[in-house]
């Protein structure tokens, strides 16, 4: 089963050493300048392991949905 991923990362961060940390998993990583979102459709166990390394960057928001 698949989930979609929604995580914004508040605050100005290396958006390029987070997009080659999560490259492998084919989510997105936009960087807006104030804020960072990656999303897309991953596996659950996933989904997990994209959010714990998304907030070694910065505090996050994250929506998972089925």
């Amino acid at each position: 089963m698949k989930a979609h991923i929604w995580l914004e990362i508040q605050g100005k961060i290396d958006s390029k050493a987070l997009w080659e940390q999560l490259e492998r998993y084919g989510v997105n990583v936009t960087d807006l300048c104030q804020k960072t979102l990656v999303y897309g459709e991953v596996d659950f166990i996933t989904a997990g392991t994209i959010i714990s390394i998304c907030s070694m960057h910065g505090d996050i928001e994250a929506t998972v949905k089925r």
